[in-house]
């Protein structure tokens, strides 16, 4: 499939009319030199009704100030149930407003995009308006690539490294991993907690006979349910030895292979 990218930095457009995997297309951009980001036109179909969205006023933001469901979408305005634990409405008329989902389906990948608040109705549930964008970017680590991988991990987390090695050895939660790179993995897990970002995290992984145990940050935190309970923590790996690195790399290999 034919693929644009744009510059992080000056915004400037590349396309390929080669895929992005077969692509031997520069990760640079050619007028300034930044970082090329893969971008997405077909809005409507990538975007659906009942797609759980976070909602973001800052960008940049770990965690979520709101999450939401997609209500109706057009080609000018996208209708959203918005709720969130906040008491106060932060929610602004014209305000700039930065969102994200996930899909599990091709394209598989977490997606991002700038809008605005066209309107909203300030209840106990907002319903908010916003702008269609353009187009939407998907962000990936091209230089680490992530592939599926389900199955079972151990883990604890804690504020420190510190408090996280105090813990028991069987003091351990039980979740479930659904992608991993050198860089990360994707954890899945019934976790009911508000806030769990920028906390460490220690993890026992086992696939067939391979065994990982590393620590990670926490650096992105999703809801996955309407509920809240269930949650995706974006795992960046902060010890990355030799072992398991050439573990990963097995594994990526196996998986390609099957």
């Amino acid at each position: 499939m034919p693929a644009w990218f744009r510059c992080e930095q000056c915004e400037e457009k590349y396309y390929t009319a080669s895929s992005r995997e077969a692509s031997k297309f520069s990760d640079e951009c050619e007028k300034c030199g930044g970082d090329l980001q893969e971008i997405l036109w077909d809005v409507p179909e990538l975007i659906e009704r009942e797609t759980i969205v976070d909602f973001h006023l800052t960008e940049n933001q770990l965690t979520s100030i709101y999450q939401g469901k997609v209500l109706s979408l057009n080609s000018d305005e996208i209708g959203l149930h918005v709720y969130s634990n906040k008491s106060n409405n932060l929610l602004n008329e014209l305000a700039t407003c930065y969102l994200s989902f996930s899909r599990s389906k091709r394209p598989k990948g977490r997606f991002y995009f700038n809008s605005q608040i066209l309107g909203f109705y300030d209840h106990d549930d907002h319903q908010v308006v916003i702008k269609t964008p353009e187009f939407l970017v998907r962000r990936e680590e091209r230089s680490s690539p992530r592939f599926e991988l389900e199955t079972t991990v151990k883990y604890r987390i804690a504020d420190d490294f510190g408090k996280l090695m105090a813990i028991s050895d069987d003091n351990y939660n039980i979740g479930e991993t659904r992608d991993i790179s050198k860089k990360g993995l994707l954890l899945v897990d019934n976790l009911g907690l508000s806030v769990v970002n920028d906390k460490y995290i220690d993890l026992m992984i086992e696939y067939d006979d391979y065994k990982i145990s590393t620590i990670g940050n926490i650096a992105r935190v999703n809801s996955i349910d309407q509920s809240g309970d269930k949650k995706a923590l974006g795992v960046k790996f902060l010890r990355r030895n030799v072992d398991t690195l050439k573990i990963i790399d097995e594994l990526g290999l196996k998986k390609v292979a099957n």
